[in-house]
């Protein structure tokens, strides 16, 4: 059976608003939150207390965003051998987080990348 991996990428800091260029630090609240919501949904979580930088342009806006992210990655198992990523109950219940992380962090866009395991 193939596991995914799937790694999410947080902002430390809430994206510019119009008026002011200042982006606000994160509530420490809001990741430990995230943390238990996907301890609750895969049952483990694997996180570092380091940040990485990274940049994004939106296509539609041409807008380009510099963050520094922390990363947190869970792991998912499939219920049967032939199942298919997207069927998977719990990549459906990430599905439906990633919509309230986009809410919860004031994000455009979020990066929650799944990757197939294959285990050494």
């Amino acid at each position: 059976m193939t596991e995914y991996r799937v790694d999410i990428l947080l902002p430390l800091r809430f994206n510019p608003t119009e008026k002011k260029k200042i982006k606000k630090l994160v509530p420490e609240m809001h990741f430990f939150e995230t943390y238990e919501d996907l301890v609750k949904i895969c049952g483990g979580i694997s996180t570092t207390y380091s940040s990485m930088k990274g940049s994004w342009v939106c296509p539609k806006t041409k807008v380009r965003y510099d963050d520094e992210t922390i990363l947190f990655s869970v792991v998912v198992e499939p219920e049967s051998d032939s199942e298919i990523i997207y069927h998977n109950p719990k990549i459906k219940e990430l599905q439906k987080l990633k919509k309230a992380l986009l809410k919860r962090f004031k994000q455009k866009k979020l990066y929650m990348l799944a990757t197939p395991c294959h285990w050494l």
